[in-house]
């Protein structure tokens, strides 16, 4: 159905270009001897699909069932000695058609849930190390190379203070720390956490 909307001021006409139909009408036409009906967004709209002149005053007429006011059927021309049954609702449906939802993100590819591949990802080489230099930006530390500071960090087997060999338990006097000044932000040197804490 194309509605033109040429030459008309104010909102848009037609069920083109409008979001919600907000007219539903049933007419049976006694030239034609048949049922017409359609959704419409506007007063306008249906008028010119359906080849009516409803305006505000007969469409509420009919809403509220006045039809048998003589004021709309005793003239040979009006508008009931065509129309043998006519009914108008009002009605609110979307006019356009939903979209499909595209998912969001990377395709999973795994196999995996979401949770399963956070915890591999953490537990992955890439993982160990954006997480590490996450810490050390929290903890304010500023430096041109992270990638230089981290291949640094973990190559150390040895305390820079002490020469005492590095373990991996969290938290111990023998756990690797990377040492930073607290004013500046630049890395000094990497301790072991007793030195480390004996420093600051």
């Amino acid at each position: 159905m194309d509605i033109s909307t040429k030459n008309y001021k104010g909102k848009a006409k037609g069920v083109l270009n409008n979001k919600n139909l907000k007219w539903k009408i049933t007419i049976f036409d006694k030239d034609k001897n048949e049922f017409k009906e359609g959704k419409f967004t506007t007063i306008s709209a249906l008028n010119e699909s359906m080849g009516l002149n409803l305006n505000g005053d007969y469409v509420k007429r009919i809403m509220t069932k006045y039809r048998a006011d003589t004021t709309m059927r005793n003239k040979e021309n009006s508008f009931l000695s065509r129309w043998g049954h006519i009914k108008i609702e009002k009605i609110c449906e979307s006019n356009t058609e939903p979209k499909e939802k595209k998912p969001s993100g990377r395709p999973n590819t795994t196999g995996l849930t979401n949770e399963e591949y956070k915890k591999q990802y953490r537990q992955s080489e890439k993982g160990i190390k954006c997480n590490r230099i996450g810490q050390w930006k929290h903890l304010g530390i500023k430096c041109e190379d992270f990638d230089e500071l981290y291949t640094r960090f973990i190559s150390a087997e040895y305390c820079e203070e002490c020469e005492t060999p590095f373990n991996d338990v969290k938290w111990s006097n023998n756990y690797k720390c990377l040492d930073h000044n607290h004013e500046t932000g630049l890395p000094r040197n990497i301790l072991c956490m007793k030195c480390n804490k004996n420093r600051a």
